[in-house]
């Protein structure tokens, strides 16, 4: 193998230290076009090639490269720079392995990748044990991270290990010990003062504090250079790119294995579930139960869609009939207020002819439906107010007919009768309800404004009959005191009968109670004007 002198990467690439991105893989192309080892099959132009890619490598990762523009000098030199002083560290200079030209191959030959870094962290480990058994007593200022040793007070430094070493016993804790490297050594030979010829004690405080800073830098410098070196080599390592490999292609496997599980998991729950539902079935238990629910549901709702196709095709002859069928409906609705007791069997028969329902306007499908349904709060609400409805309608038919008081009786006692049997809460009205009960309000409004009228004229009439009685017995109409000093009685108004006359046709009646009837039975009501100005013009 020929190893090639150590170059500075920029001259490898033939570019400035300024270049960019763009410009070092445009050289990197050209060089290995030139080096490559297909066109140059030698020695040379294989080492060259290989340290055209790894300054291309260090160059083109930004990290990487700051780290070596920092140290390019120390790694160029390759630890021939040492320490100013007189005493002179004893230590391994890394910067040279920092290279791809340290090491041929990935194996464990004289040259190969395991064998160069193997020798490397053992000679580093060699160096912090002299460290530790020369100054284990004497660094006061040493923090706890920094002193691992084992129970004899020797460091145990992990070993690298060979290309076929196991990653779990040798190589993970080799990269946990080495990626968080604290040296152990002093460096008091950095420090700048010598604190023994110093007899003030605040330039001793002061001089301390700088020997503290210097060793704490040298320090700080030490554990980069090998924390560097352990990335540059952790980068590289087979072993850990294979562990890699291993741990993705085990979760694969794992996340295939776990939903291969759950899959068989979900069809055996499937197939227990499908089992106990026909054990179920089988032996009459709840499934059973649900399942006849079901089905009776479903009866239900097929029943009152085949009562609404009904609906639109039957005609609606109940809200086109007249006042001659009152009595019919009357009868319907106590039928439907009576079948919901005792005498529902009785009804059957004619259920099953019609299976129509006249207080909620339904029709039925069964007659089972048309029992249940009779037998509802819903149904007894609306045949009560349908009963109640004609009866109003009646009213209206009869009061034209009959007296003030006859008519007020009756209404009373059906009044009474129904709201006693009609439940407090509200009910729901069909259409046909709606329109009826509108149409008895309005005929209860057109009755009270003619009793109103009727009460007006007769409250009229009861004071001109007592105006006239009174002129009657005095004899003088409007007279004053002072003018009628001597007044003589009429004994004949007294003793005349008076006829009562309707102001609007002239009738003459015999009584009181004729004309107000008279006056019903017409409609002759009318507001009598005051007759005060009347009897002024006739005293003037």
């Amino acid at each position: 193998m020929i190893l090639v002198e150590m170059r500075c990467y920029y001259d490898v690439l033939g570019v400035e230290k300024t270049a960019d991105l763009g410009e070092l893989r445009k050289s990197y192309y050209k060089a290995s076009l030139k080096w490559h080892p297909d066109k140059n099959p030698t020695d040379e132009a294989t080492a060259k090639f290989q340290e055209i890619q790894e300054a291309y490598r260090v160059l083109s990762d930004v990290q990487e490269r700051a780290w070596y523009d920092r140290h390019r000098d120390e790694i160029l030199r390759g630890g021939q720079g040492g320490v100013n002083g007189e005493y002179k560290e004893e230590r391994l200079d890394v910067f040279q392995f920092f290279s791809r030209s340290c090491f041929k191959n990935f194996d464990d030959g004289p040259k190969g990748f395991y064998t160069v870094f193997r020798k490397v962290f053992n000679d580093i480990s060699a160096e912090e044990r002299r460290a530790c058994d020369y100054s284990s007593s004497s660094n006061s200022d040493e923090d706890d991270t920094t002193k691992h040793s084992n129970a004899n007070g020797t460091a145990s430094f992990p070993t690298f290990g060979h290309a076929n070493s196991d990653y779990e016993s040798v190589v993970r804790p080799f990269y946990v010990f080495w990626e968080g490297f604290v040296t152990r050594k002093s460096y008091s030979w950095v420090e700048p003062y010598d604190t023994r010829r110093m007899t003030s004690r605040i330039e001793r405080r002061a001089a301390e504090a700088e020997n503290r800073k210097a060793r704490e830098a040298a320090k700080k410098e030490r554990n980069e250079e090998i924390r560097q070196l352990v990335a540059f080599v952790h980068r590289r390592d087979k072993r850990v790119e294979a562990e890699r490999v291993r741990l993705v292609a085990a979760a694969q496997h794992a996340h295939a294995r776990n939903k291969e599980q759950a899959k068989k998991v979900r069809q055996k729950n499937a197939a227990d579930l499908e089992l106990a539902w026909d054990s179920e079935l089988a032996n009459g238990g709840l499934a059973t139960q649900w399942a006849d629910e079901m089905e009776k549901e479903l009866a239900r709702i097929e029943a009152e869609l085949e009562g609404k196709k009904r609906l639109r095709v039957a005609p609606d002859n109940f809200t086109n009939a007249g006042a001659s069928s009152t009595d019919s409906l009357d009868l319907k609705a106590a039928d439907a207020c009576s079948n919901s007791g005792d005498s529902r069997d009785a009804s059957d028969d004619d259920s099953e002819s019609g299976l129509y329902c006249v207080a909620c306007n339904k029709h039925f499908a069964s007659a089972a439906a048309m029992r249940n349904h009779e037998a509802s709060k819903k149904h007894k609400k609306q045949a009560d107010l349908l009963r109640l409805v004609l009866l109003e309608e009646e009213r209206e038919l009869a009061t034209l007919a009959e007296s003030d008081l006859q008519r007020d009786e009756l209404f009373s006692d059906d009044e009474e009768k129904i709201k006693e049997s009609q439940p407090q809460s509200e009910t729901k009205l069909t259409k046909r309800a709606k329109k009826a009960e509108r149409r008895r309000q309005r005929a209860t409004e057109k009755l009270k404004e003619v009793d109103e009228s009727q009460s007006v004229v007769t409250n009229q009439y009861q004071g001109n009959a007592c105006d006239d009685a009174a002129v009657s017995a005095t004899g003088v109409e409007n007279v004053h005191p002072k003018k009628a000093k001597n007044p003589m009685p009429n004994t004949n108004a007294q003793t005349q009968d008076r006829n009562f006359v309707c102001l609007v046709c002239k009738n003459d009646f015999p009584s009181k109670n004729k004309l107000f009837g008279h006056i019903k039975e017409t409609g002759h009501a009318v507001l009598k004007t005051n007759t005060s100005k009347t009897r002024k013009g006739k005293r003037n």
